[in-house]
């Protein structure tokens, strides 16, 4: 069971931008290299009866292996938000063991952080948000996308107890990454669902999304748009409590959230490890989406994200039906063409990309079929 923490890195790539995890802000530029922190505690190596209780989950697996094939895998925020566990969940469950799969998860302060480790050859696969991906297509990048362990989004708009709906806005704060950033698109479409425009009938704070919480609870900012966990997360630490006034993945139901990406150098050199890694990240969406191991899987996170149980039963209700658990949940057209299209809208893209040019589906298409 290995988690490495990579504190920040330097590497001169293209930059792309977009919001996943703490990215509230669009990424412009790489922080300074330092050494990775030492092994976190909250990944603890997976015990006996875990593996077991795992191994009882209806979807048989049918890999046999000589040897495993290693992976190192980099994903947004160590401890992960609920809607990132994914990867963390299917290595302390065992599911990539089960498939042949040696892997190592990483993390970084930003998604996009990931994706520039990918680029710079130091892991083989990354976690980016989709529209980061497309992005670093569209500038040129060699890579391709082949698995989504997250496809919607998994924010809430959330507001202080004065504000009771949209319309109590008007005139207020909401806080935002600024123009480009998805916090600040999802405040905006929010905002419009009553008539109102964030140009001109609300005010903007902008700033990161760790800076959100302590805003609303100083009275700086009235709303914004968080992590369905950090909703409890802020009010514990600030003493706050947070309203909940609609779903991200209702007010753009096609957004597309996040994507594994590889170079295409290396998918043609791993691919049957890319198709299992995948089946065993499949596997345990479902697994995940079963009720029957609502409990146990509760109980894995807590391990996992380090964070209370009551933080994770309010998370694991709001999202964890969303969670893809077959490859048209993971790859909808629809939210393809609507994030590319947002992302040309916004400038992010010159020129418009198809589908086969951003994600290889045939991947997963394939570890589905190991899965039946």
């Amino acid at each position: 069971m290995r988690f490495r923490i990579p504190v920040a890195m330097g590497l001169a790539l293209v930059l792309v931008t977009s919001a996943c995890g703490s990215d509230a802000a669009p990424e412009t530029t790489a922080a300074p290299e330092t050494t990775a922190a030492p092994e976190t505690t909250a990944a603890t190596e997976t015990t006996a009866a875990t593996e077991t209780t795992a191994a009882t989950e209806t979807t048989a697996a049918t890999v046999e292996c000589q040897e495993m094939d290693s992976i190192t895998m980099a994903q947004a925020v160590m401890p992960p938000k609920f809607a990132m566990l994914t990867p963390s969940m299917t290595l302390e469950l065992g599911f990539f063991e089960e498939f042949c799969i040696d892997a190592e998860v990483i993390s970084f302060q930003k998604g996009i952080n990931s994706l520039l480790a990918m680029q710079a050859g130091e892991v083989e696969v990354a976690i980016p948000p989709a529209a980061s991906l497309m992005n670093a297509i569209g500038q040129g990048s060699p890579i391709i996308g082949w698995f989504a362990p997250a496809s919607r989004l998994p924010q809430l708009i959330l507001a202080t107890q004065e504000i009771n709906s949209c319309e109590d806005l008007e005139g207020k704060t909401v806080a935002t990454g600024g123009p480009g950033d998805l916090v600040h698109h999802l405040m905006g479409t929010y905002l419009a669902t009553c008539g109102l425009d964030i140009d001109t009938d609300v005010e903007v704070f902008v700033g990161s999304a760790a800076d959100y919480g302590p805003q609303m609870a100083q009275g700086v900012a009235q709303a914004s748009a968080l992590h369905v966990d950090d909703k409890m997360v802020i009010e514990q630490s600030q003493g706050i409590e947070l309203k909940v006034l609609a779903d991200a993945a209702e007010i753009l139901p096609d957004y597309a959230y996040q994507a594994t990406a590889s170079t295409l150098a290396s998918v043609e050199q791993n691919r049957d490890a890319y198709v299992r890694a995948a089946a065993a990240m499949l596997k345990t969406n479902r697994w995940m989406k079963d009720p029957a191991n609502r409990e146990e899987m509760l109980d894995v996170a807590t391990t996992v994200s380090g964070r209370d149980r009551a933080i994770l039963e309010f998370a694991y209700d709001r999202y964890v039906e969303k969670f893809p658990g077959t490859c048209a949940e993971a790859f909808p057209p629809a939210s393809f063409t609507f994030t590319m299209e947002l992302q040309m809208e916004q400038e992010n893209l010159e020129q418009p990309l198809t589908m086969d040019q951003v994600f290889d589906t045939s991947i997963c298409d394939e570890a589905e079929a190991l899965l039946k």
